[in-house]
Order: structure tokens, then C-alpha cells, then sequence
């Protein structure tokens, strides 16, 4: 399977309820499976967890409790980048 065939799928996480809408609908209007909105570090562990997505969206106040989730956890491993 290509990349452009593949579904990319997403979790957005940042504090500001303003921000997860935007994100979200601009993800999903290019075709991005938003799969959940975490409010806190928190609820973004537990949904990345969860869900398993391609990619997450963490705003900088949110990606420290991340750390808890080690590179390769997931089913073909995590990125980071900024």
C-alpha cells in the first residue's frame, strides 16, 4: 500500500477548545481521520494509546507527559518532530 493510499488517522491535543475545532476540521477536510481531542496530557495519553493513530498533534504544553510513551510502543513506532 502506497502513502497516498494509506489512511492517515490523528489525535490533536492542545487546552484550547478554539484550536482543537480549527485543527480538527482542517485535518478532516484534507481527508485526515480525526480519531479523538484530548483536552490535557492526560486524555492525550489515553486516547494515543487507545486509538493507535499515525500521528498526533500536541500543542508544546501538552507534549511533556508524552514522555511516557516510548518510541516504538505503538504498532510502527512514534516520531517526534516539531
Amino acid at each position: 500500500m502506497s502513502i497516498a493510499q494509506a489512511q492517515i488517522t490523528c489525535v490533536i491535543a492542545d487546552d484550547h477548545p478554539a484550536v482543537l475545532d480549527s485543527v480538527s476540521r482542517v485535518l478532516a477536510a484534507h481527508g485526515i481521520g480525526v480519531l479523538a481531542a484530548a483536552r490535557d496530557g492526560e486524555d492525550a495519553v489515553r486516547a494515543i494509546q487507545e486509538h493507535e493513530p499515525t500521528v498526533a498533534v500536541v500543542d508544546l504544553k501538552t507534549l511533556t507527559v508524552l514522555t511516557r510513551i516510548k518510541p516504538g510502543g505503538g504498532p510502527d513506532g512514534m516520531a517526534w518532530g516539531r
